[in-house]
């Protein structure tokens, strides 16, 4: 058990932190709560039990990096690009939760603006983390 933790830290740090963040929002949410928007409307809701949707999305960041770990593996040097993706993904993932939930108890801003903020540091991130790797590699 003890390699799974020190593989996967961050990974469980981040699913633990969303099912924490829908425990502490759960009593306070409304009934229903919005799932879609068009034109900034609320287009649809759902039940308030959809709150821990977001933590169990947040077990994508495993499957992420177990499934990359193998091939990038192969390539010295892309290693630790696994586990860069796999919390990428889990910091997108917490951050639509807490939106989300804000939104549901009645916050005003635009989720596109979060998303759209998200979209474009990502992959600024990814080029950081290759240039890095590649001014490594120069002598």
């Amino acid at each position: 058990m003890k390699p799974f933790f020190r593989s996967y830290w961050a990974e469980l740090a981040l699913f633990l932190a969303g099912l924490a963040l829908a425990l502490a929002f759960y009593p306070f949410l409304p009934e229903s709560i919005p799932l879609q928007w068009h034109n900034g409307q609320v287009a649809s809701t759902g039940s308030k039990l959809l709150a821990f949707l977001f933590p169990l999305l947040l077990l994508a960041p495993f499957v992420v990096h177990a499934l990359l770990s193998r091939p990038i593996g192969l390539f010295p040097l892309l290693q630790g690009l696994d586990r860069l993706l796999a919390v990428l993904v889990g910091v997108v993932l917490l951050s639509c939760e807490v939106c989300v939930l804000l939104l549901a108890m009645g916050g005003k801003f635009r989720l596109e603006v979060v998303l759209l903020v998200e979209l474009l540091l990502v992959p600024v991130v990814l080029l950081v983390f290759v240039a890095r790797k590649f001014m490594k590699k120069i002598p």
